[in-house]
């Protein structure tokens, strides 16, 4: 369920607004910055009052109590609520212009190193429009596909729109379109799964 914030000239948050039948101000994208201190105090304030979600019975009551201020971010936003829509925010990845406004030098993200070996493209492997992370092995053909860590991708595998998590193993002449793989899934030879756009 969608929230939104209806908010006043000096960006102050003055009303809450859940699930409405049409979009109502400025969109709630389940982020707060606050202080420690005040987490906890509002945590301990829930615990107390038995209340269990912060967006459906603390959000609401917050703005009375506190100044809530409201910081507009205008790049690249998505919510991923089913598998479809997983699907679809992943490929958007494979846009140039989105990968440039969610990875822009100015709002480094931090992770940890896994320190992988480099991706191993075999002689005869083809790699097109694709994001393939490292300590992937690449024996066939991928194309517009996102390959996590330690994917394998077999001799005369055809890997097109799809997703392969961490770990998964597609076998010899396998054949995968419009595909999302949980990590550690395995393919046996010669196996086809084919979805279609917009139900993968």
């Amino acid at each position: 369920a969608t929230v939104y914030f209806q908010v006043g000239d000096d960006q102050t948050i003055t009303d809450v607004i859940q699930c409405p039948s049409q979009p109502a101000g400025v969109e709630y994208l389940n982020i707060f910055l606050l202080s420690k201190e005040l987490l906890l105090r509002l945590v301990s304030e829930c615990a107390t009052h038995r209340l269990y979600s912060f967006r459906n019975d603390l959000l609401p009551k917050l703005h009375h109590h506190l100044k809530l201020s409201a910081y507009a971010y205008d790049g690249f936003v998505t919510r991923c609520t089913s598998v479809a829509s997983y699907y679809d925010s992943s490929m958007a990845l494979l846009q140039p212009e989105v990968r440039r406004d969610l990875f822009c030098p100015q709002r480094p993200i931090r992770t940890r190193d896994r320190n992988e070996p480099s991706s191993y493209y075999a002689p005869g492997s083809v790699c097109r429009n694709s994001l393939v992370a490292d300590g992937c092995v690449i024996e066939g053909i991928v194309e517009n596909s996102i390959l996590f860590r330690g994917v394998r991708v077999g001799r005369g595998a055809i890997v097109r729109n799809s997703i392969l998590m961490q770990g998964v193993t597609v076998g010899d002449g396998c054949v995968l379109d419009h595909v999302v793989l949980d990590k550690g899934a395995v393919l046996r030879d010669g196996r086809t799964i084919v979805g279609y756009e917009g139900f993968p």
